[in-house]
């Protein structure tokens, strides 16, 4: 009955017009807001997809897109490193045909992403402490990680790997302190702060701590119910710490606090001063 009046007030409403714009305006009202997922290298961000696969599969008024599967392997084709300085200018440029406010989860990226119109969007950010994130990505791009199969990035990928194996893990973070957990984080801080629609942040700790709650999250904020009996299968399929660490597997450890044992006293304090801001805001410990 709610649906038959709804009919008839969209047909009064529309009665100058065709019957496409009547379909339009039901099939409007099923779509579900689109969801950006906004992430960082070192994060288990190859743990998300899973999640948002996962969403997806739950309710099918959502489809996953995740563009940087597409650019890491033949990001070359489109131009990247030869017409476009990077693919965040091919995105932007192709914004409107690439992201539509209903009916996708796009991500996870690994980096700020600011398109127009983005903050329309709803937006979740999975962040961890940078400077666990920083041990992580000294002996992952010096170490652990697999060579990009694009062709530009390898350049540049193999590059960065003989540097960092050849530089002490203290001067590489604080270092990349200043080059990359700074940009990433204070560019987060403000698109969190300019969001028309309130974002679900979170924490590599709170996936450690309660996975599936972590994912309930998730889940409930793309406007997904009924999501406890996938919540528990994709978090029993979860292993985000490892038992021992393999300073030679790509997932080394997991563990949080890793910097504490990790770095020196005074290359903590200094990234701490770096990153004062964004420890601040993000809530971040300095014991």
């Amino acid at each position: 009955m709610k649906l038959m009046n709804e009919l008839r007030w969209s047909y009064e409403l529309i009665k100058p017009c065709d019957l496409a714009t009547l379909w339009l305006l039901l099939f409007a009202r099923n779509q579900k807001r689109s969801v950006l997922f906004f992430t960082h290298h070192k994060c288990a961000s190859t743990f998300l997809p899973k999640v948002i696969r996962g969403i997806c599969t739950t309710d099918k008024r959502l489809r996953h897109l995740n563009y940087s599967n597409l650019t890491s392997d033949v990001g070359w084709r489109f131009g990247f490193g030869s017409r476009f300085p990077s693919e965040l200018d091919w995105f932007t440029l192709n914004s409107d045909i690439l992201f539509k406010k209903s009916g996708h989860c796009y991500g996870p990226f690994r980096y700020p992403f600011v398109f127009p119109g983005w903050e329309y969007f709803k937006s979740v950010f999975f962040l961890r402490d940078p400077r666990d994130s920083l041990i992580s990505r000294y002996h992952s791009f010096g170490f652990s990680h697999g060579v990009p199969k694009d062709k530009v990035t390898q350049v540049d990928f193999l590059k960065e790997r003989t540097s960092i194996q050849n530089t002490d893990i203290n001067s590489y973070c604080i270092r990349m302190a200043r080059e990359w957990s700074k940009p990433v984080l204070s560019t987060y801080k403000q698109m969190i702060n300019t969001c028309s629609h309130a974002p679900l942040v979170l924490f590599y700790e709170d996936y450690l701590t309660n996975t599936e709650e972590f994912i309930s999250k998730v889940f409930n904020y793309a406007g997904v119910s009924d999501s406890q009996v996938i919540a528990k299968q994709i978090a029993g399929n979860a292993k985000p710490i490892r038992e021992s660490v393999d300073p030679n597997n790509h997932r080394r450890s997991g563990r949080a606090g890793q910097y504490r044992i990790s770095l020196n006293h005074e290359t903590i304090q200094e990234i701490n001063a770096i990153l004062s801001d964004e420890i601040k805001f993000f809530g971040w410990s300095t014991d």
